[in-house]
């Protein structure tokens, strides 16, 4: 009797065999996991790309297998990719100007795309806001050397000291020719060199260098983006009364303030002088906007002496080449 309770309590405690079951419609769509064919094909295309970028040698015939928006596709994740690290690197507290700066020299082109697009109202805002690397003045030049394919030297700084040099070795030959044009006085005060007579030269670069004709008042207005700060004036205070989206630079006793739009952008110390008038015209450059009027001959003047840019506007290519070949016939002399 007790052998019998055991092996009924032992039957008991045995699980019965499943039998097996079949498909239950309900429970098999819940389960049942998918990915949608959109999502799964980005994944793909994002794992590509990378392998794009960082392997030289691709099938030719893979890529033209492809369909007609991966490659614009692909283009736009790279730049996005390119954009992300940039930006990462560029808001660092010590920012390593050498990775900055390759960063910007990958994407130049469709980065200019993307300047030109936008309106010339919009670009100061667009400057500052998106590319804020660019309040190094070092990297405003790096942008004139890439436009003008010129190589890149391992010291991101190289080249605006190249122009800086390019300046100084012609102040002079300016300033005493535009005496000889009486188109500028001499400088009263020369006790501080080469700052007070690149800001003697840009009060009257207009004056030195004219258009041809009657100037109107538009094109007289151009001298306002340079402006010598007098009293207790600031820098805004000009902004506001200029109301311009041109660069700007004011400059006082104490040093130069570099403007785009309404907001200061860059600030140079009173021995940066020469460095703030190059950054200046480098900004037009920077923003892709035409010069001035009335000071399109003597800028265009000035780019060729610092940066050796011979490509004029249209509108004063006359002027531009007979103000040149006049000015060198002066400095041989």
């Amino acid at each position: 009797m007790f052998i019998l309770n055991k092996l009924k309590k032992r039957l008991a405690n045995t699980r019965p065999a499943k039998r097996p079951q079949g498909k239950v419609p309900a429970r098999s769509n819940k389960r049942k996991l998918e990915l949608p064919k959109r999502s799964l094909s980005a994944i793909l295309e994002v794992g590509e790309n990378v392998n794009k970028d960082n392997n030289a040698d691709i099938n030719s015939e893979d890529i033209n297998n492809e369909p007609e928006n991966t490659a614009s596709n692909s283009d736009t994740t790279i730049d996005e990719r390119h954009y992300a690290s940039l930006n990462k690197e560029q808001r660092k507290s010590k920012p390593n100007k050498a990775v900055v700066n390759k960063y910007l020299n990958v994407k130049f082109a469709s980065r200019k795309e993307c300047l030109q697009a936008t309106r010339k109202e919009d670009r100061p805002r667009f400057i500052i806001d998106t590319y804020p690397c660019f309040k190094d003045p070092s990297e405003v030049l790096e942008k004139v050397r890439r436009s003008l394919s010129q190589p890149e030297e391992e010291d991101v700084g190289h080249y605006l000291k190249t122009c800086v040099e390019n300046l100084k070795i012609k102040l002079d030959h300016l300033i005493y020719y535009g005496i000889s044009k009486s188109a500028l006085r001499p400088p009263t005060n020369i006790s501080d060199g080469r700052i007070v007579k690149v800001i003697h030269l840009m009060k009257g670069l207009n004056n030195v260098f004219k258009p041809k004709g009657k100037q109107s008042t538009k094109q007289l207005k151009a001298k306002e983006i340079f402006h010598v700060i007098e009293g207790d004036e600031g820098p805004c205070d000009w902004q506001r009364k200029r109301s311009s989206y041109i660069p700007g630079l004011a400059v006082s006793s104490n040093g130069a303030a570099l403007l785009l739009g309404r907001d200061i952008f860059i600030i140079f110390s009173a021995g940066e002088m020469v460095e703030a008038v190059i950054t200046l015209i480098a900004s037009f450059y920077l923003m892709d906007l035409d010069y001035p009027s009335g000071l399109l001959v003597g800028l265009s003047i000035m780019q060729q002496i610092c940066f050796g840019d011979s490509v004029i506007h249209p509108d004063g290519k006359d002027d531009v080449i007979k103000a040149w070949n006049d000015l060198q016939k002066y400095c041989s002399d």
